[in-house]
């Protein structure tokens, strides 16, 4: 052989030694562990020698037990773990307690074994009786590896995510392995949370022993244990009671279901009995069967209770005939008023004799065909499911003697707010053969004197009443500015100068915010044309419950030509020719040829819109002239004539007005008191003092010419047809 080949071989084959010694792999080892015993999830470190991808495997005796644990390699250079490691650490796995024997393997093969004890299980939830409660009730948690001391264990409530409220932490007030009990105390606020165990290790908390399997959720409720009462009229008091509702009366609703509706939800009046208790009352509701659930922070109550809100005893509060006597074949009317109950209410009369009416309002009216003492009856039935009824009785004397002049009032309601309308009926009667001439209307007591306040007189009272009419009856409404107790009543006088004075009526007018009846059906609503109302209104000068007429309908014409040329057409006009003008100004300044071409259109459609509709009244009004239903009054209201308006052109009153206009001019005494009067309303009670002035000549004695506002039968149009 070559003596120069023998050096190639030795190294050859020393290179192929070296080379094998890297591919023989030593078998995993562990040296010591950090600490030979250790609760589920403690992390304890290995020394040794295995692979970097190694797993720490308990044995019990013979047999691997499973789950195992990762062992994760521990290097201290930049590069990592490339093939092997002295170092490792591992978690404890979830496994019962006890002595186990741990070995390092990878895929050369297991270590020598090491003994290790598992000493504390990790509790888990398996479930929470019940998931949702009120304060103070006892939660059972149940699950696994509890400690049996209620003091080493630890539940704690955490909001859901989203949620305002805060954590809380509890010690079970009972425990055992399986179960632990909690009772959620005031501090808790209402919502949902996630509820966690935690077990104390060596008289720690360590963050690792909390429960990671399965946590489960709970809702904290309201929860209403009682009402007292449960039930109830409405404005009555009630108590919700219950376990906690808090002490924010802000935070708190209570709810009034019907079905799965919320029929009304408010707040409660106070809160009591260490938030305990709720007051309040009664709502506002038809009656029947309510759910009331209690509601905090939006939080509704875990349970409800049944509420009656009952309906109030049907009440009839008056019913009588305006006068007690009457001669055969006098319109006898009879009022009403009725109180609780459910509307809508029917109303039914047995005159007495043989006939009988249903009604639906609580003003009636009979004629008795002979001279004799009848006994009425008055049924009213209301809403209710059943229908409640209450029935009143009177009587009433129908004589053939002549009965003298005689006056009645009755107001309706007889309880309002200030500034509240209520219904005021009057009803005069002269003697047979006789006829109503005068009926004043007075806020005082009678007999009448200085000191009482005339509200309306005859000149307003009579009209739509014929002169001829031995009964005349009006409603009228009024209200008044300030709380007190108001006295009225009215003075008839007949074709023979005969007088009488009513019985007063007595209205309480209370502040606003205070509980009174309703308002009275019937109002006086505005409207174009001021006729055909069921209720005339004191505070104007026209007398709306007169008959429409044909006259009236000039009326209306000249009310919308009014409201469409001062309210609508001018200013639309005036609007539009400005935006056209900002838009010329605009496009002008950039430019803009199309843009100013639109805006003069704009500014051109505009004028002759206007110019259309200026022609069209000229030609109308040009019309109604030739007609005489119109005539020139100047250009200014003339201050010396108080019963028209001038000022352009107007309606010719002694062509359309059933009656002409009255001159303000007077004689006398009265004319001099006239001219000291000021047109303009008054501003506490929304009258003029020309609606005062008749009473004041009456007083004085002075003779009332014709021809004073007032002494003329109330004109039926409004505005340009009288006072």
């Amino acid at each position: 052989m070559n003596k120069k080949i023998i050096p190639i071989l030795f190294s050859f084959f020393l290179i192929l030694f070296l080379g094998q010694a890297n591919f023989v792999s030593a078998a995993p080892s562990i040296d010591s562990l950090s600490s030979n015993s250790g609760a589920v999830g403690d992390e304890v470190l290995v020394n040794g020698f295995a692979k970097c991808s190694s797993t720490i495997v308990f044995y019990d005796g013979a047999t691997p037990k499973s789950p195992t644990a990762t062992a994760t390699p521990i290097v201290h250079t930049s590069l990592g773990c490339t093939t092997s490691a002295s170092q490792f650490k591992f978690n404890v796995p979830i496994l019962a307690v006890g002595a186990y024997q741990i070995r390092l393997e990878d895929v050369d093969g297991a270590s020598n074994p090491m003994d290790f004890t598992i000493t504390v299980p990790r509790p888990t939830i398996t479930s929470i009786t019940p998931n949702q409660g009120a304060h103070n009730d006892p939660i059972e948690i149940n699950g696994t590896d509890f400690d049996p001391n209620p003091e080493n264990n630890l539940v704690q409530f955490v909001p859901i995510i989203g949620s305002s409220i805060g954590s809380h932490n509890l010690t079970p007030s009972f425990a055992t392995a399986t179960k632990l009990t909690v009772h959620p105390t005031q501090a808790f606020s209402f919502g949902n949370y996630t509820i966690s165990v935690f077990k104390k290790i060596i008289g720690n908390w360590p963050e690792a022993n909390y429960n990671s399997g399965i946590n489960r959720n709970f809702s904290l409720k309201p929860r209403i244990n009682n009402l007292n009462p449960s039930s109830g009229l409405p404005s009555s008091p009630f108590d919700i009671n219950g376990v906690y509702f808090g002490a924010d009366l802000a935070q708190v609703e209570i709810r009034f279901y019907r079905g799965t509706n919320i029929e009304i939800q408010f707040a409660p009046d106070q809160i009591l009995s260490a938030g305990a208790s709720l007051r309040t009352s009664v709502p506002d509701l038809a009656g029947g069967i309510y759910v009331v659930k209690v509601a905090v922070r939006g939080v509704e109550s875990l349970n409800s209770q049944n509420f009656s809100v009952g309906v109030p005893d049907l009440i009839i509060d008056s019913f009588a005939p305006d006068f007690e006597r009457g001669n055969p074949n006098d319109l006898m009317n009879f009022s009403a008023q009725v109180s609780g109950g459910a509307p809508p209410y029917s109303y039914a009369i047995n005159w007495g004799d043989n006939q009988t009416q249903n009604f639906t309002d609580v003003n009636f009216s009979h004629r008795y065909a002979s001279a004799a003492t009848y006994v009425v009856t008055f049924t009213v039935r209301d809403g209710s499911v059943p229908p409640k009824t209450a029935i009143a009785g009177t009587s009433i004397t129908i004589t053939a003697t002549p009965i003298p002049v005689s006056a009645a009032i009755s107001a309706n309601p007889t309880s309002v707010q200030v500034n509240t309308d209520f219904n005021l009926r009057i009803t005069a009667r002269a003697p047979s053969g006789g006829y109503i001439h005068a009926i004043d209307l007075y806020k005082g007591s009678p007999p009448y004197d200085a000191t009482d306040s005339i509200l309306k007189t005859y000149t307003s009272l009579l009209d739509p009443c014929p002169t001829t009419s031995a009964v005349c009856e009006k409603t009228f409404l009024w209200r008044e500015p300030s709380a007190g107790n108001y006295k009225y009543f009215v003075e008839a006088t007949d074709n023979n100068n005969a007088r009488a004075n009513s019985s007063e009526v007595t209205v309480a007018v209370t502040a606003a915010g205070t509980s009174v009846e309703s308002a009275p059906t019937g109002a006086v609503s505005a409207g174009i044309v001021p006729c055909g109302r069921r209720a005339d209104d004191l505070y104007t000068e026209v007398n709306e419950q007169a008959q429409c007429t044909f006259s009236h309908f000039f009326v209306m014409f000249k009310t919308v030509v009014d409201f469409a040329l001062k309210v609508v057409i001018f200013p639309l006009a005036v609007l539009m020719i400005a935006f056209g003008g900002f838009m010329y100004i605009i496009n002008r300044g950039e430019g803009k040829v199309l843009g100013v071409a639109d805006a003069k259109e704009i500014i051109t459609a505009a004028v002759i819109g206007l110019a259309i509709i200026l022609f069209s009244w000229i030609i109308i009004n040009t019309l109604f002239g030739l007609l005489g239903v119109q005539k020139w009054t100047g250009l200014v209201d003339d201050p010396d004539t108080t019963t028209q308006e001038e000022g352009w052109w107007n309606l010719n009153t002694e062509r359309v007005c059933q009656t002409p206009m009255a001159d303000k001019k007077t004689a006398g005494s009265c004319e001099e008191l006239y001219k000291t009067l000021s047109k303009d309303p008054d501003p506490v009670t929304g009258r003029s003092s020309y609606q005062d002035a008749v009473w004041i000549c009456r007083y004085n004695t002075w003779t009332i010419p014709p021809t004073i506002p007032g002494a003329q039968p109330k004109p039926s149009v409004v505005g340009h047809c009288g006072p």
